[in-house]
């Protein structure tokens, strides 16, 4: 009997996790920056980057696999410092496009297509990138937003997009400050 009610709370723990996986929820980042709607648990963590001509900063990155590998979602976010008065000016645009280039050569993919597309009311550029191993199709679309970088990603296995996912996804964000 001990065995079977072991068994049985094992079976709802499994099977209760996996619908739960796959249901969408809002997240927005502890400070109040963003907020999004993303398929699944997302697992938060902080990363320090290296940044030329900047120093080390702080990476932020909430990622979700809901359908176990089949698709992804994750959000990224990278805040610039205020630079002292007299200071050069960041180059926020030239580094937006590195972090594009960047995740497109780290993935050992190639770009499919750039098209124009939206973000948080402001037009963005999206980038299709196909990736051989494993293989997958990714979308990026990528803002920045006074000092902070946003990045933002779904990827896909198979031969056809989820329908839907992606586009409710990237339409849900929203900027808080």
């Amino acid at each position: 009997m001990r065995k079977l009610i072991t068994l049985v709370v094992a079976a709802v723990a499994f099977f209760g996790m996996g619908a739960y996986r796959g249901r969408w929820q809002p997240v927005s980042s502890p400070e109040g920056h963003f907020r999004i709607d993303m398929k699944g648990v997302p697992d938060a963590k902080v990363d320090k980057q290296a940044v030329f001509g900047v120093g080390t900063l702080e990476l932020r990155q909430w990622n979700s696999e809901p359908l176990l590998g089949r698709t992804a979602f994750t959000v990224t976010f990278l805040e610039f410092p205020q630079l002292p008065p007299g200071a050069p000016p960041l180059n926020l645009a030239g580094a937006l496009a590195n972090v594009r280039k960047g995740i497109v050569e780290r993935s050992g993919g190639s770009v499919v297509e750039e098209r124009d597309a939206e973000l948080a009311g402001q037009n963005v550029t999206e980038t299709e990138v196909d990736i051989p191993k494993p293989k997958m199709r990714l979308r990026l679309r990528a803002m920045i937003q006074g000092l902070r970088l946003y990045v933002l990603g779904f990827a896909y296995r198979g031969d056809r997009e989820p329908p839907g996912e992606a586009d409710r996804f990237f339409n849900s964000f929203q900027i808080n400050d």
